[in-house]
């Protein structure tokens, strides 16, 4: 209900002329950007992973990239438990369109099984483009979210998460931080295990066990 009014609000703004006002006084280019920003959050929401990375400058993931520290899981998305009611809200231009491109910082909100989540994302009008046009965006800060996640190593050799592979580890206790696209995962052995239950991970949503408890571990037995 909340994307249909955003985007009624959005289309109230598409009036004649670069910068002209709407009633509820966003500009063209706040309107474009908060469609642009809407519709990548929608194609996370629709696990549509070729449209997400289609929309997003590829430059925005080299510090997540070249962090050997945490595991991309991006190509799960199409394995994911999908996100509901996704919904943005325009925030202010960032700093650098003072002197350079015209680029808005925008909150994003969701929500799966109950739980909540959220971010930020920075949208880029290309230039000279029409900023009605959701195309002549560009997304230079993705909507990136992390989980960390129990392996036992002891028990399982090696884990996946969705179609993504882990990094092995023997250890009884393997901490693995995963970053990637807001939604459910199953956390599960590369190969089935008979008395190994596979673990939901939320990632990007506030699913925190209680102080002193700790994350469910795969692979843990009863009795360790």
């Amino acid at each position: 209900m909340r994307r249909l009014v955003a985007a009624a609000a959005a289309m109230a703004a598409l009036v004649v002329g670069g910068c002209s006002v709407s009633d509820d006084g966003a500009t063209d280019a706040e309107a474009g950007a908060i469609a642009a920003a809407q519709a990548y959050v929608d194609a996370i929401a629709a696990r549509d992973l070729a449209t997400v990375e289609e929309m997003t400058d590829p430059e925005a993931f080299r510090y997540h990239v070249a962090s050997a520290k945490e595991q991309d899981i991006r190509a799960a998305l199409p394995d994911a438990e999908p996100i509901a009611d996704p919904w943005v809200s325009l925030v202010s231009a960032t700093s650098e369109a003072r002197y350079g491109p015209v680029e808005y910082l925008l909150d994003v909100s969701y929500e799966l099984r109950g739980l909540t989540g959220g971010g930020t994302v920075v949208v880029r009008l290309g230039e000279d483009a029409d900023p009605d046009d959701v195309a002549s965006w560009t997304v230079t800060e993705p909507l990136v979210v992390r989980a960390s996640t129990w392996v036992d190593g002891s028990h399982v050799p090696a884990a996946r998460i969705g179609r993504v592979a882990l990094p092995p580890d023997s250890s009884s206790s393997a901490l693995v931080k995963v970053w990637g696209y807001p939604g459910g995962y199953t956390l599960e052995p590369a190969e089935p295990i008979p008395e190994v239950e596979p673990l939901w991970v939320a990632v990007g949503l506030a699913d925190a066990p209680p102080w002193d408890d700790s994350l469910p571990k795969l692979g843990e037995r009863p009795d360790d």
